[in-house]
């Protein structure tokens, strides 16, 4: 049996904050919301422009893939169209989740002694600016 996948519901899954896991992030925020006011929320707390970026483009195509007529998802293309942004989902995920915590985790290796040193640095290297 072979199953043919909507690329239309596929990319339903990404633009949609009600489907799927992105509803448990939004409630964990403890607000809820349009995507598009929670990204810009991010990005005036510091959010790196090549993520929102990314977040707009996942946001902006998926949603108008889901309206017939908007973005043609028909032949290679479309199927190209759905795979680049699954890619563009793991970047976001590597970025944002998985980088910051192997980085976390190598550091929390050094000795107390080496990160309070670092500190100091860092504090020094703040002042005088």
């Amino acid at each position: 049996m072979k199953l043919e996948v909507s690329l239309r519901c596929l990319l339903e899954l990404l633009s949609n904050p009600k489907v799927g896991r992105r509803e448990n992030i939004t409630t964990a925020r403890g607000k809820k919301g349009k995507i598009n006011d929670m990204i810009g929320e991010v990005v005036g707390k510091g959010l790196p422009h090549r993520i929102q970026m990314a977040l707009d483009s996942l946001r902006v195509i998926g949603n108008e893939a889901v309206h017939p007529g908007k973005i043609d998802l028909d032949g290679i293309d479309g199927k190209e169209t759905a795979v680049a942004l699954f890619g563009v989902l793991n970047f976001v995920v590597e970025k944002m989740l998985t980088e910051p915590r192997e980085i976390e985790d190598i550091y929390s290796l050094l000795p107390d002694s080496t990160k309070k040193g670092i500190d100091e640095r860092d504090n020094k290297a703040l002042t005088k600016q």
